[in-house]
């Protein structure tokens, strides 16, 4: 066997073609026995060894047997693989290059932008207060314009309370980050509900039940009621404006003004001047129980005058108004002292 063809056998291979050759020469050195005598009567010895045939049928089914329990194993050159390896490691340095370059480009991105214009407040835009100035709601919010943009931004929050709680017309605010450095801050007011008289001046009252004590309007939204001695009766006026929100636009239209006449029994009576002329006097929370049935009841009025809720519902002419009161003094009178003599029983 020639050296080319040694150094391609594997060494399983290689060792057992050793194994083989010295089982050979044993075989060879100790294969001696008697088998018959000549004519002389002396022992003759043949060297028994297996047929060729045999010896080599037998190799071929040990080494099939060696091949399927140790299959062959593909060896490969160094030199054939080192230009791999160094694919392979520069693919992985460009990669944590790249990495490293990521990381290093935002940070330096990150740190012009910081000390740049881009991230201080530049300008403030606002959109709805129709009522309130734009100054008002810049000083009241606490913003400042030349600070850094994203610390104001995450503290926004603070801001709309602010707003809120120093301007009586605000209903609900929104800041919003409106283009690159600039705040859009969405003012929402509450509606005008109705104006109290007071004297000779007309006082909006909002629909949180709050007058506004320092806006005069000398030429007040005839759509909206007016509301007339509630100046020192605040309760009243938050009940009256709470309960007249649940009627219904049309009926909300047919009212002129609120005037508050409490008596002794009831401190919560109002009288109502409707469109029409007529009068209707009513405790603040009936209006959404009863006053819907006035349509109906004026219908049936022959002349304007009174319609009384305040116990039942029935109707008299302006004529009888004196009448009508001292008929109901007399029998609150009349209840009143029929109470006290049960008690005293």
């Amino acid at each position: 066997m020639n050296k080319d063809t040694e150094e391609k056998l594997t060494p399983w291979e290689k060792n057992n073609r050793a194994y083989l050759a010295q089982q050979e020469a044993e075989t060879q050195a100790s294969e001696e026995v008697q088998t018959s005598v000549d004519a002389d009567g002396d022992p003759v010895f043949q060297n028994h060894r297996p047929r060729q045939e045999d010896e080599e049928e037998y190799l071929e089914t040990e080494l099939e047997e060696a091949e399927e329990e140790f299959p062959e194993v593909e060896y490969k050159s160094f030199s054939t693989e080192l230009p791999k390896l160094k694919k392979q490691r520069n693919k992985l340095l460009m990669r944590r290059l790249a990495v490293i370059s990521g990381i290093a480009l935002t940070a330096i991105l990150i740190l012009v932008y910081w000390v740049s214009p881009l991230s201080k407040l530049e300008a403030i835009k606002i959109v709805g207060g129709e009522h309130l100035k734009k100054e008002t709601i810049l000083k009241t919010s606490g913003l400042k314009l030349g600070d850094t943009l994203w610390e104001q931004y995450f503290s926004r929050k603070t801001n709309e309370k602010n707003i809120i709680t120093k301007n009586e017309r605000v209903k609900s605010v929104d800041i919003t980050l409106n283009g690159i450095n600039t705040f859009q801050i969405q003012i929402k007011e509450f509606p005008i509900v109705a104006y109290e008289l007071e004297e000779t001046k007309y006082l909006p009252i909002l629909e949180s039940g709050v007058c506004l004590t320092n806006e005069e309007e000398k030429n007040p939204n005839k759509s909206f009621p007016i509301l007339e001695k509630f100046t020192k009766h605040e309760k009243q006026m938050m009940n009256l404006i709470q309960e007249y929100e649940k009627l219904e636009e049309g009926m909300k239209s047919a009212i002129t003004r609120f005037t508050l006449t409490p008596s002794k029994s009831n401190p919560d009576l109002v009288t109502i001047a409707m469109n029409d002329g007529n009068f209707v006097k009513i405790s603040i929370e009936d209006i959404p129980s009863k006053l819907p049935l006035y349509p109906q009841v004026s219908k049936e009025m022959k002349e304007k005058g009174i319609v009384d809720m305040e116990v039942g519902v029935y109707s008299y002419p302006f004529s009888l108004e004196k009448e009508e009161q001292e008929k109901k003094e007399k029998e609150k009178t009349s209840e009143t002292s029929t109470t006290t003599t049960s008690s005293s029983e």
